[in-house]
Order: C-alpha cells, then sequence, then structure tokens
C-alpha cells in the first residue's frame, strides 16, 4: 500500500511546495494574503502605505500611478490564490478518499499547475509594468531585494512591515544571521 502511495505524496509534495512560492511572490506585492494591507481606514490619501514600496523610496507621483495597479493585482491574486487553495483541498479530499482515483487526482493536478502558472503569468505581469514606473536605482534595489528573500525561511520578507511582526534578522545560506535590515 505505501509504495502505491509514495509517488502520489511525492507529486502532492511538489504541488505544496509550488503553492508556497506562489504565494510567497503574492505576499512580495500584496503586503498580506488576506488582502489589501493596511486596510482601507488606516490608509491616508496619496500616502505609500506598501512596506515594500516604502523601502524603494517611491515618490508620491510614482505611487500614484503604481497603487491602482498594485491593488488590481491584490485583488486579482487573491481570488487565484483562493482557487488554488480550493483545488489544494480537493486534491487532499480525492488522495484520502477509500478508493483514489489516479485520473481524478492527475486532472486536479493538471488544474492546480494551470492556476499556478496563471499566478506566475500575474506576478511577472506586474513586475514588468512597476518597472516602467520605478527609476533604474529602484529597480536594482526591488531586485536586489527579491534575491535576498529567496533565501529567507519562513514568512514574510525584507520589505515585511516590522512594526506589525516585529524585528526579525535574516538568514544566510550558511546558517548564519544578519544584521537587521534598516
Amino acid at each position: 500500500m505505501w509504495s502505491k502511495a509514495k509517488p502520489v505524496l511525492m507529486v502532492l509534495s511538489v504541488v505544496l511546495n509550488v503553492g508556497f512560492v506562489a504565494m510567497w511572490l503574492t505576499h512580495a506585492f500584496s503586503g498580506r494574503p488576506e488582502g489589501r494591507w493596511p486596510p482601507p481606514r488606516h490608509r491616508v490619501e496619496g500616502e505609500v502605505w506598501s512596506p515594500l514600496h516604502q523601502k524603494l523610496g517611491v515618490t508620491k507621483e510614482q505611487w500614484q500611478r503604481i497603487e491602482p495597479r498594485l491593488e488590481a493585482f491584490q485583488k486579482a491574486s487573491k481570488e487565484q490564490w483562493d482557487a488554488m487553495r480550493r483545488t489544494r483541498l480537493e486534491i487532499l479530499d480525492l488522495l484520502s478518499a477509500p478508493e483514489v482515483d489516479r485520473a481524478a487526482v492527475r486532472a486536479k493536478q493538471d488544474q492546480l499547475l494551470a492556476a499556478q502558472r496563471k499566478m506566475e503569468e500575474m506576478m511577472v505581469e506586474n513586475l514588468l509594468s512597476e518597472r516602467e514606473v520605478l527609476t533604474p536605482e529602484q529597480r536594482k534595489k526591488l531586485f536586489e531585494l527579491f534575491r535576498e528573500h529567496m533565501g529567507h525561511r519562513g514568512r514574510g520578507g525584507p520589505w515585511r512591515d516590522e512594526r506589525e511582526e516585529g524585528p526579525r534578522a535574516p538568514s544566510r545560506p550558511d546558517g548564519g544571521r544578519e544584521e537587521k535590515l534598516q
């Protein structure tokens, strides 16, 4: 029995890991998976509320161009993430059934992979639109932050709002700790 389940569990593991990466991409621009951050009642008209964009030092003029795109991306990525979550749950339901229908599991995996591909396309499109607004220095800093984040374990990133979650020194690949980001 376990020898038959191992390939299915391995595929499920890969699917969940890809989902984690997709969620990270969503975090990078939305700030919070639950939706808009900060909530509309905490936003100040015209002020940069995104911790990532604050770190990039975007101007109010840049923010006027970025914010509507970011809000549209947040809404679309949340909807896409919710669809992916539902599909993952359907896969788990199929895997936990007394008799596993491998064809149905594969079909759901294909559905999930297509949804993840769409999420990646949305992310790339969002990055390309932001590149048009950012200065060369800001673009360089943006991609440095992304590269740095790829070495992080756990949730959040170097641009997250430390007022909400407290300070955290990023981990290094060699297992050491770096100084807290300023």
